[in-house]
């Protein structure tokens, strides 16, 4: 009987963050509902902030992207936005990311731009019908699926898990049990720092000196989240090129690096100019 309720704390404790790693995201119907010109801050309530992040300054305007992934069906919406008005939407992710490591990066940015424009949705019903079709046809099968699954979870454990933090387990044993446990807890307490590193660095965009930026930015660390099934890791980004200087750090919680933080700035003649963060 022991070892039953320890088999069936184990089935609910990784049920438990299954749900929690997955059910993050908006829903298609919330996508389906934009309009060009709305207003971001208002987007940003809806949406969330968006699993990445690109805010930068081109030709005078300041220009936001960010990018989401819905949950059931689990589809990539990328947003632009300019100067505060919704300007373009893509069910692709537009090539921001690569601008980070570019030293000379308008041109970069541009491009990027040019080829939102071209990937980019015309937001109608149209469009947006048939993935508000499978998003409504996942709802109802994935319910009768749960329940029909309830029963035979008392049978049959899964190996692992993915949406996440994906973990396996070779054995369903207590010594397993009490490993898995102790590395879970030891991801979700370093994702907490990195929420709070997050937080911090958020302040300092658009105004931040660069000297500020670097020094706020090497006064975060992940120490104390070692262990021997545990792995904590830093690294720093710095490039100098003309009037032109990227700095930024990375923070990832676990080996395999699924649970991580990107932080950079690019700065003009000491004057911030974009901020990426994912």
């Amino acid at each position: 009987m022991k070892k039953l309720h320890t088999f069936i704390k184990l089935i609910i404790f990784w049920f438990l963050i299954f749900v929690l790693s997955c059910a993050s995201g908006p829903r298609v119907k919330e996508i389906a509902k934009l309009h060009y010109g709305d207003d971001e801050d208002h987007v940003v309530e809806t949406l969330g902030e968006g699993s990445e992040i690109f805010f930068f300054e081109l030709d005078g305007v300041n220009y936001r992207y960010r990018f989401y992934t819905t949950v059931s069906p689990r589809l990539k919406y990328a947003l632009l936005f300019a100067d505060g008005r919704l300007f373009a939407v893509s069910e692709e992710r537009p090539p921001f990311h690569e601008c980070i490591y570019l030293i000379e990066w308008e041109e970069c940015f541009s491009d990027a731009i040019s080829a939102m424009k071209v990937m980019q949705l015309e937001m109608t019903e149209d469009e947006f019908s048939s993935a508000v079709t499978r998003q409504e046809e996942t709802e109802k099968s994935g319910a009768i699926a749960v329940a029909v699954a309830t029963p035979a979870m008392i049978i049959a454990w899964p190996i692992g898990v993915a949406c996440g933090v994906a973990i396996g387990m070779s054995e369903v044993m207590s010594d397993g049990y009490s490993r898995e446990r102790e590395y879970a807890k030891n991801v979700s307490e370093c994702k907490k720092t990195l929420d709070e590193v997050e937080d911090h660095v958020d302040l300092l965009y658009p105004a931040a000196s660069l000297n500020h930026v670097i020094n706020v930015l090497n006064e975060e660390d992940l120490e104390g989240f070692e262990d021997k099934y545990f792995m904590a890791a830093e690294s720093v980004l710095d490039l100098s090129g003309g009037n032109h200087r990227i700095y930024g750090k990375s923070w990832a919680c676990d080996i395999e690096q699924s649970t991580y933080l990107d932080v950079y700035f690019g700065f003009e003649n000491g004057r911030m100019i974009w901020f990426s963060k994912r």
